[in-house]
């Protein structure tokens, strides 16, 4: 059974989003520990400039409209599978 990938991020200014909250599942895809992964912002996490950029203008505009967005989104995890976001 597929764990879905479950995480809590803290709105900052300057279009930046910190980890508050994470489950096993998400850590797992980045391949650390969920304590590694607390308190570390996208930038942090993210060492994909192009995907950073996307995701930061995905969450962005969450905030402004308050709005759910569904999309897939090309990031890799360690078995090099594309994962799907909700946001």
């Amino acid at each position: 059974a597929m764990t879905d990938h479950v995480f809590l991020l803290r709105v900052e200014p300057d279009n930046r989003f910190r980890l508050v909250a994470t489950n096993t599942a998400m850590a797992s895809f980045f391949g650390a520990s969920k304590e590694q992964m607390l308190n570390q912002e996208l930038g942090e996490l993210l060492s994909d400039p192009e995907l950073l950029a996307r995701i930061r203008q995905r969450y962005q505009h969450v905030v402004e409209t308050r709005t759910v967005s569904h999309y897939e989104e090309a990031a890799t995890d360690r078995d090099q599978q594309t994962q799907d976001f909700d946001t």
